[in-house]
C-alpha cells in the first residue's frame, strides 16, 4: 500500500469565535411522564456542547405558558426572553421544568463565550 499524502488540520489554535461553532447552546425538551395541574410537564435541557463556559444565556421564549412555576434560580423570565441565572459549563447543561398542554418553542437567542 502507498500512502499519497497525509493531511492534519489542527483547530488547537483556532480564533476563539470558532471553538464553539456555531456558537449557541442547544435546546432539547421531553416530557417527564409527571402531571401538574392535568398538563404534561416538560424537562427543558439547555447544553453547552463546546469547550468554553456559556455566560450571559438568553433563551427566545414566545408565548411561554406553564402552570408549573419556573424556578427563579434557574431562569428569569422578562416577556418572551428567558435568561439564565446560571453560567454553563463546557460539555454539561442546565435544565428546568414547565407544565403545559404542548411544548413550548424555546430557542437561543444569544449568549457569551469564555475559553481559557
Amino acid at each position: 500500500a502507498t500512502i499519497i499524502g497525509q493531511t492534519t488540520i489542527n483547530f488547537s489554535y483556532a480564533p476563539r469565535s470558532l471553538q464553539c461553532y456555531p456558537g449557541k447552546p442547544t435546546v432539547k425538551q421531553v416530557k417527564t411522564g409527571k402531571q401538574v395541574e392535568n398538563k404534561p410537564e416538560w424537562n427543558v435541557t439547555v447544553a453547552n456542547e463546546c469547550p468554553c463556559v456559556q455566560t450571559e444565556v438568553k433563551l427566545s421564549l414566545p408565548g411561554f405558558q406553564t402552570v408549573e412555576k419556573v424556578d427563579p434560580s434557574i431562569l428569569v423570565l422578562d416577556g418572551s426572553v428567558g435568561v439564565l441565572q446560571q453560567n454553563i459549563n463546557p460539555f454539561s447543561g442546565i435544565s428546568f421544568t414547565y407544565a403545559w398542554n404542548t411544548s413550548n418553542p424555546i430557542t437561543p437567542l444569544s449568549s457569551q463565550e469564555h475559553c481559557s
